[in-house]
């Protein structure tokens, strides 16, 4: 019985095995792949980083007009005054007065 439970024991490769699997491995994998592709890699990261911030952002800005949209096609006030101020609209019979 001894014998079976050293048999498990000492089960599979000792270590420096494996780091030199592991070694053979990487070396070929760099073979394999186009030296400028790795740097090519990391600035791609760095782009798609880059994007997505810019895309929030975006998304931000999307949803703070949609929301003035909404001001806009329910409160009448408030699409009054924004034309007044926009766009310089005024009622019949006013005066009008710009600062510069």
């Amino acid at each position: 019985m001894s014998e079976s439970r050293k048999k498990k024991d000492g089960d599979g490769l000792p270590f420096w095995k494996y780091a030199i699997a592991v070694t053979i491995l990487i070396v070929l994998v760099l073979l394999v792949i186009p030296a400028g592709s790795i740097p090519s890699w990391i600035k791609s990261g760095f782009e798609i980083r880059s994007q997505k911030r810019q895309m929030e952002s975006y998304r931000e800005e999307i949803d703070g007009l949609s929301r003035r949209i909404e001001d806009l096609s329910t409160d009448k006030d408030s699409l009054e005054k924004f034309a007044r101020e926009q766009f310089g609209f005024t009622e019949p019979g006013e005066d009008v007065y710009k600062e510069e």
